[in-house]
Parts: C-alpha cells; structure tokens; sequence
C-alpha cells in the first residue's frame, strides 16, 4: 500500500481566520523554542522529530484555553498511524485545523469522511476551507459529543478514530476505551482492514505498561 502524505495546510490557511470563540493563525519557533521542546520530549523524540525554527505553523487556538492544536510534526507524527490505516468509510471524532482530514480528500482507498466535531462555532471556522478541496462531495460534518453523539447501529464505517483530546495526559487512556467500546458496534467487522482507535492511543499503552513495571520496585 502507497504510504500516505500529509498536505501543507500553509497553502490552505492563508490569512488569519477568526470567530467567537476561535482563532487561526500562523506562528514562527524561535530556535530556542524549538531546544526546549526536544529537551522536554528527549524520551519520546518522535513526537518532535522534524520540529524547525524559522518555520510557519498554522495553530488552532480557542480563546481562554490556549493552542488546540496545531501542524507541528507532534500532530503529525502522532497521527500518522491513522493517515496510514484509513480506508473505506472513515468516522472522526474532533476536526481541529482537518489536518488529518485533507490528506484523504484524494485518497481512492477512502469512500467517505464523517466528523463529529463538538463545536458548532469551530466548525463554521474550518468546514468552508475542506469544502473547497472536497471535490469528489466525500466529507459529512455533524455537531454533536462523541460520548453521547446516537449512531446508528446499523450505519458502519471501515475506520473509526477519536481525535478530541488538546494535551497528553495517560489519564485519557480510559476514555478511549469508552469510545471505542461505545462505537465498536459502528466497526465493519467483515473489512479486514478494519481500523478503530484514537489519538496515541498506542503510544498511552506502553506508558502505562512502562509505569506498572516501575511501581513493582518501590
């Protein structure tokens, strides 16, 4: 299977975008900034590999809540495992800037896009940016929470990925088996590619393994 690609999304988010509750806008690392970012992740340096000063990224930021998310290679690297697994009809959960959304626009192996996304007001912001690249009409966004949103039991989808989260915290791990445990019915068990889970959702796993095995020498 042909490796999938991110999109530069500078090319899409050209000019700042603003609304109520939300703003996007380009931003530029310092080359301090970026030291102390591969000095606070030297244990998981993935998550920073490709990380420049002197570099436009694009941010999300909701007012009073600080950066949402962003296209650093941190996004990108740790989604990477669901840009490569989608295929067929794909369900996300969270939209964010859609950076893992445009990439799969023109991706024959996908069929259809659904976002849920909480936010009406955030999705005013971004659906009209996806709009103007969905040429082949694949992207479906609905409001709605993904621990309540009501899916048809008999509407099923080939991919099925929870993106909602805005920080790292290994404490999430128990929702993402909420979430998935709560729309594994949705799972089209008879794809064999069939791909369901969340935002590091691997990367929370091994930690928690990790900790365990620490905790049994104190």
């Amino acid at each position: 299977m042909k490796s999938k690609q991110y999109i530069d999304i500078n090319s899409i988010y050209t000019d700042e975008l603003e609304s109520q509750n939300y703003k996007i806008a380009a931003t530029v690392l310092t080359k301090s900034q970026v030291q102390l970012e591969y000095i606070r992740n030297m244990r998981n340096s993935w998550l920073v590999r490709g990380l420049e000063p002197d570099f436009k990224y694009i941010r999300l930021v909701k007012k009073g809540d600080g950066v949402m998310m962003s296209d650093t290679p941190m996004e990108r690297n740790s989604n990477m495992p669901f840009l490569q697994k989608a295929n067929g009809d794909v369900l996300i959960f969270g939209l964010g800037l859609g950076l893992i959304i445009f990439p799969l626009l023109n991706d024959d192996t996908v069929k259809s896009i659904t976002v849920i996304e909480l936010y009406q007001d955030l999705i005013d912001l971004v659906q009209p940016k996806i709009k103007e690249l969905d040429t082949k009409n694949k992207v479906k966004i609905l409001q709605g929470d993904a621990f309540s949103f009501e899916m048809p039991k008999n509407q099923l989808f080939d991919t099925i990925y929870f993106d909602i989260w805005l920080n790292i915290y290994s404490d999430d791990y128990e929702q993402h088996k909420e979430l998935k445990k709560r729309y594994m019915k949705n799972l089209n068990k008879s794809n064999p590619d069939r791909y369901i889970s969340a935002w590091l959702h691997d990367y929370y796993k091994k930690e928690i393994a990790r900790d365990k095995r620490l905790y049994r020498y104190y």
